[in-house]
């Protein structure tokens, strides 16, 4: 600087750079596809470069290559990250490109994606668990109904069994267009399952194709665990049952690993000699979930419309039961069939005595009324069965022999028939005992023209 005495010393050298641009050093990164697609459009976002150059961006310029020419567009300001391109021809192939410019240029360009005009997918149809157990759930679905250009395949995602976010990817067929099912078996560390017994697993089946991810379908659940087994003992009650109502019962199964709901128990009739028999009858359903270890069968659905009874005595109905859970997946277990007429039991036969001596006791009994044929007889000795005559229906006489002379026995008696066994008769009471011996033979002691 300068005064009226004179001038000052020089500063220090000090240097600059004039005028200088520098353009982005860096690509825009994670190129995608993201936002509307359809067949005449294609949206693209990318990351931000972190580069920018000596001078804040202006733009960024989104290349479009149809492997003829190439053309761009720009984005309004340096702080979009996203762009499309319109009017486009449905199904073609493109290859993108993104760079970001500043006053001083074009920085690189990102790498090449190469994308195909096309709408997203819609969601996968008719997804349904195909087998379940406690340690693995399968899952189908089938194709969508609009899968744009370039089907390429689909992604699973399941919670965590407690409710929880529905982000767990268990399945990734991206690339497996014709697969339409997923088996699913978690371990842990241990190499245990890793699925939560009996509880209830949400799922979402996404539809893959060029475009990009589609929505993903409604949400699917299935429980951990498997059909339960087949009710066990079914049999009737024909204490119970008479011509006009059958009572049957029968033992829960082991439910699988998901309580039982509900039990299915479904009847038909066998058809006359020579013909099919008829088709099974539903007696109760899931709604109504029956849970009951017995069951009254009043042949209501065998009235007809003017509440006749349609329905002939002593026919023989085939009956079955199944229990159900919360699985869908798999056949229901029916318990074995068991054939049942609808009659009533036969009468209870009545004993009366027939002989004795010192060592054996012999009563009979008479032909009972029945529905049905009759198909034999069973005695009981002081409550303990001595004669099975199962199928010697003309047979009505038993011997007790080399019992103890004096000794008092209790009798009863049934009758059997196809409806089952009778109550027992009433007891007869016989000691082991011979019959008196004859008195002497009379002789005259006096006599009147009125008397002996």
């Amino acid at each position: 600087y300068w005064t009226r005495v004179g001038r000052s010393p020089l500063s220090a050298v000090a240097s600059a750079l004039c005028c200088k641009y520098v353009a982005p050093g860096g690509a825009p990164g994670n190129l995608r596809r993201e936002g509307l697609q359809t067949g005449t459009k294609i949206s693209v976002a990318w990351d931000a470069v972190t580069d920018v150059g000596s001078t804040s961006l202006i733009y960024y310029r989104i290349y479009l290559d149809d492997g003829a020419a190439e053309t761009y567009i720009n984005t309004g300001d340096g702080a979009t990250t996203s762009g499309y391109f319109a009017r486009l021809t449905p199904g073609a192939t493109y290859r993108v490109q993104v760079a970001a410019w500043n006053a001083a240029g074009e920085g690189p360009r990102s790498s090449r994606m190469i994308v195909r005009a096309s709408e997203v997918a819609s969601v996968p149809l008719d997804v349904a668990a195909e087998y379940q157990s406690l340690d693995r759930i399968n899952l189908t679905w089938s194709r969508p109904t609009s899968y744009g250009y370039g089907m390429t395949g689909y992604r699973v995602y399941a919670d965590d069994g407690n409710g929880g976010a529905i982000d767990n990817l268990i399945y990734d067929g991206a690339t497996k267009a014709s697969t339409f099912r997923c088996s699913w078996a978690p371990v842990g560390q241990d190499g245990t399952t890793a699925l939560l017994a009996g509880h209830i697993y949400r799922f979402q089946v996404q539809s893959v194709n060029a475009a990009g991810d589609g929505p993903r379908a409604p949400v699917y659940t299935a429980v951990a665990a498997s059909r339960p087994l087949a009710p066990m003992r079914l049999r009737s009650d024909p204490r119970r049952s008479t011509s006009e109502a059958l009572y049957i019962d029968y033992l829960p199964p082991y439910d699988g690993g998901s309580p039982i709901r509900g039990y299915l128990i479904e009847r038909k009739a066998i058809a006359v000699a020579g013909s099919s028999t008829t088709t099974w009858v539903r007696l109760t359903t899931e709604a109504d979930r029956y849970t009951a270890l017995s069951f009254k069968d009043d042949f209501r659905d065998l009235y007809s419309a003017t509440g006749d009874f349609n329905f002939t005595a002593n026919r023989m109905l085939v009956y079955r039961v199944a229990a159900f859970n919360l699985v869908t997946a798999g056949s229901l277990r029916y318990s074995p069939e068991v054939t049942i007429p609808t009659s009533a039991l036969p009468e209870s036969p009545t004993l009366a005595f027939a002989d004795s001596t010192e060592s054996s006791i012999t009563v009979s009994w008479n032909m009972p009324s029945s529905d049905l044929l009759l198909t034999g007889f069973k005695v009981y000795l002081d409550n303990s069965l001595v004669y099975d005559g199962s199928g010697y229906p003309g047979k009505r006489s038993f011997t007790l022999e080399h019992c103890k002379a004096g000794k008092l026995h209790v009798f009863t008696a049934t009758a059997l028939s196809a409806a089952g066994e009778s109550f027992q008769s009433p007891q007869l009471s016989l000691r082991c005992a011979r019959r008196p011996y004859p008195p002497a033979v009379p002789r005259l002691r006096a006599s009147t023209r009125s008397s002996v």
